[in-house]
């Protein structure tokens, strides 16, 4: 089935959810079986637990899909309190047709809430960043930004 047009309003929920899966799917298919995903019975703002086979190394990973973008960025808004762990890796991007975007944020979580701008939203505290899809070395997170996804990023983590 070809899907047409932009994600609706009911339909953000879902598209966090592919978002998860195709990285679940491209982890595993770019380690060639090396990578083993486990995924929680409830979320509570773990993803994920990567078990990277070669040295038995854990890895947590909280996943933010985007559907759209707003003026060329991707606009994350994440819940202070959904950050625990900060050597937990958040992975964003955007999804596209059929795939992932070109630009993926891959950053632990202790860096994130470094470079991120604290704000609030009725009350709570989140972190409201935004990131192009084309970065320049102007982008505080332009560090943490892959032109696409890589395994280097969590092949090469030690935790």
């Amino acid at each position: 089935m070809q899907l047409t047009g932009p994600w609706t309003s009911d339909e953000v929920s879902a598209s966090g959810q592919v978002f998860e899966f195709r990285l679940w799917a491209a982890l595993t298919e770019q380690s060639r079986g090396a990578l083993h995903v486990f995924l929680p019975l409830s979320d509570r703002g773990i993803d994920a637990l990567v078990h990277r086979l070669t040295d038995e190394k854990y890895i947590s990973v909280q996943a933010k899909g985007r559907s759209t973008l707003d003026g060329g960025e991707i606009h994350l808004v994440v819940s202070a309190d959904s950050l625990k762990d900060n050597k937990a890796l958040l992975v964003s991007g955007l999804i596209t047709e059929g795939g992932l975007g070109p630009t993926i944020l891959v950053i632990p979580e202790g860096d994130f809430k470094r470079l991120a701008e604290p704000s609030d939203h009725d009350g709570r505290p989140i972190f409201a960043p935004w990131y192009g899809m084309h970065p320049t070395e102007r982008s505080r997170f332009n560090d943490f930004l892959r032109r696409r996804l890589e395994l280097e990023w969590i092949s090469q983590r030690r935790n």
